[in-house]
């Protein structure tokens, strides 16, 4: 590639216009190409610019053919960002999105997964990122010019004005309407960048999410507001409206002052920005200049270029995974406010795929194994349903799962209220894979752990899942104040009712288990068949919550090896302990005090050096070591994003030796 890239715009709006005029003023970029759906409009966008060598295409997908074009600008309205992404990505083209990258996270991360797999540059437009003034406003962060930060408050909000139209994209729900989306993302963004600055990071997400706002007449939202919670304890406001000139200024608040960002949007589509930022610190006022050569466009277009002609995949500017923690955020924003578009229901939702060819994969597909008494078996890896934010986000998550080979999904009657069940079973009714998959139904957990919960609890599990079976039904918990015999006859009613195939517990000691299938063989009942206990390489130090057992000791994985018991492990790889390599500084697991004692920390050395041996991560090694058990072993897993589930599956490909397994165990200092 030379030293310019040659871009080509997708879409003729205001906004791809902002950014045709702002490629002629970088010296690394030029415009080759427009594309829109009407060749007459892309011609008429160029000659009204005076842009009289940009080629004019009637279709996306002739501009992502032409060889001539480096990179592409998608301005499109956002219900087709994430498939045109997509698109480019596979067309071998660097992609700059404008924002929201995707209408949520369960579009947006096949969008990563792309990019990613095919290797190309790819970063969401939020143009005030790239401009000096909000490097300053890094720099003074950073440099404690208000002291820890506390408190921060931003809005962008406009008044579309008396009649706006109900169909333009403003509006209308199937274009993804409303604020929130509009410009209520730029205010998150911000806010999300500031949380992460102030605790060394590049951004951070929020611990939870509140928020009210109103729908119109359309259902989208016009005026909206969040509180945004950070585990730092930062605690930040967020307003947007579409009816509505709000207080368009940004306020972040420390300990020792405020700083204040009059024009934190920087809007400007022709000059430069006037820029500047208000520092009110110990009683003293200053006003700190952010000199500017471009308009914010202007420095998004050049960042993207220099990204591009260095060979980088991402922007610091915007990188990946502040996307999809982008995209996350607005989620649960729009969740706060029941905005739900027409297309994110479980009969309209498909995530979105290359229209060409599959991606191809090169990761292993997720073996199975026999658990008596089901029809199907069960992978070794079990996807764990207790995180997923919205339909579209699940049926993202499942629809890889199952392409990757996985057949089991794990859920449960207390998670999310009930949410989870729901999410799972209009998945498995839209897609029409009951007859491929297994359920895991969890019911009675403390303190409602008896027979007649266990019931109830089952009967509203399979309502919200619209099912008249589950496959595998386990106890949440155990309650040692009852004798066993009480669960076992409920339990063995339910197989004989036809409305679950086999059962177990989870969270009982083998004493109980055992004892309950001593009660069953005695008196002609249906069995015990299968635990799900925590296993895990690190030893659980202190349990993760209260009445959690492990069955990682030598006594517990002894029974288990004489009797074959099939365990599903949860917490499998340590929630995150293996994921660097020493320290104290994981905030996966640091403010989590099960894992870490000096043994564990052995045993994550251990994983890293067989890493390096095997290629694969420590925590594919730590996977492997529950999954090549001597007794059937199976991994519940719960990742929160395709790179999670993605960065899994090599676990798959490992052969640990007995030997292996003693050496990261401790039970030997040597290994072949």
């Amino acid at each position: 590639m030379s030293q310019t890239v040659r871009w080509g715009i997708i879409g003729t709006g205001a906004i791809a216009e902002a950014m045709a005029g702002a490629i002629t003023t970088v010296a690394n970029a030029t415009l080759a190409a427009v594309a829109s759906r009407d060749r007459d409009r892309a011609a008429s966008f160029i000659n009204q610019l005076g842009l009289a060598s940009v080629r004019a295409n009637g279709s996306y997908d002739d501009l992502l053919a032409d060889p001539e074009v480096d990179a592409v600008y998608i301005a499109t309205p956002h219900p087709l960002h994430a498939q045109l992404s997509i698109e480019a990505a596979e067309a071998g083209k660097h992609i700059l999105c404008e924002k929201p990258a995707a209408l949520n996270l369960g579009e947006l991360m096949p969008v990563i997964a792309a990019v990613r797999a095919y290797e190309v540059f790819y970063m969401e437009a939020f143009k005030d990122r790239c401009h000096p003034q909000t490097h300053k406003l890094v720099e003074l962060i950073k440099g404690g010019a208000i002291g820890e930060l506390r408190h921060a408050r931003a809005a962008f909000g406009f008044n579309t004005g008396p009649n706006p139209d109900p169909d333009g994209r403003l509006l209308n729900p199937e274009l993804g309407g409303g604020g929130i989306l509009d410009v209520g993302c730029y205010p998150i963004h911000l806010l999300r960048l500031v949380a992460g600055v102030a605790t060394g990071r590049s951004f951070a997400d929020p611990d939870r999410v509140v928020g009210d706002g109103h729908l119109g007449h359309t259902g989208v939202d016009v005026v909206a507001s969040a509180l945004l919670k950070f585990d730092s304890g930062f605690v930040a406001e967020a307003s947007t409206a579409i009816n509505a000139h709000l207080d368009n200024r940004a306020i972040i608040a420390g300990t020792r002052g405020t700083i204040t960002l009059p024009n934190p949007w920087l809007n400007s589509r022709g000059e430069p920005d006037h820029a500047q930022l208000i520092l009110e610190a110990e009683g003293k006022t200053q006003t700190v200049d952010c000199p500017s050569e471009l308009n914010s466009f202007g420095y998004e277009i050049g960042e993207a270029s220099r990204a591009i002609l260095a060979g980088e995949k991402e922007s610091p500017a915007m990188s990946w995974n502040d996307s999809l923690g982008q995209a996350r955020t607005l989620d649960l924003w729009r969740r706060t406010i029941r905005l739900r578009y027409p297309s994110e229901s479980p009969e309209r939702f498909q995530t979105p795929r290359s229209r060409k060819r599959p991606q191809s994969r090169t990761t292993p597909r997720i073996s199975q194994a026999e658990i008596p008494g089901l029809s199907r078996p069960v992978t070794r890896l079990v996807m764990g349903c207790d995180n997923q934010i919205n339909y579209p986000h699940a049926a993202a998550m499942f629809d890889h799962y199952l392409d990757a080979g996985g057949n089991t999904f794990d859920t449960a009657h207390i998670y999310d209220g009930g949410r989870q069940e729901q999410l799972l079973g209009h998945w498995i009714n839209a897609r029409g894979v009951r007859d491929r998959v297994n359920v895991i139904v969890k019911v009675a957990h403390t303190p409602y752990c008896d027979p007649d919960s266990i019931k109830s609890q089952f009967a509203v599990s399979l309502d919200r899942m619209g099912l008249d079976k589950a496959d595998l039904l386990l106890l949440h918990r155990d309650n040692p104040g009852i004798p066993v015999d009480e669960f076992v006859d409920v339990l063995h009613e339910l197989v004989e009712d036809g409305r679950v195939s086999v059962f177990g517990g989870s969270n009982w000691s083998l004493g109980r288990f055992n004892d309950a299938n001593a009660y069953a063989a005695a008196n002609q009942r249906h069995r015990f068949s299968i635990l799900s206990n925590n296993f895990s390489l690190a030893r659980m130090v202190r349990p993760v919550w209260d009445g959690c057992i492990s069955v990682s000791d030598p006594e517990s994985r002894a029974t288990l090896v004489e009797n074959q018991i099939p365990n599903l492990a949860w917490s499998s790889q340590a929630r995150g302990y293996f994921v660097t390599p020493g320290g104290t500084d994981n905030h996966l697991w640091q403010e989590n005090d099960a894992w870490d004692a000096p043994d564990n920390r052995t045993r994550r050395e251990r994983a890293f050096e067989l890493a390096g041996r095997h290629n694969v991560s420590a925590i594919n090694i730590a996977a492997a070591y529950v999954l090549t058990q001597p007794f059937p072993s199976f991994a519940l897993i719960g990742p929160r994003n395709l790179d999670e589930l993605e960065t899994t599956l090599p676990a798959l490909s490992v052969e640990l030796t007995d030997t292996e397994r003693a050496y990261l165990n401790l039970e030997t200092d040597e290994f072949s």
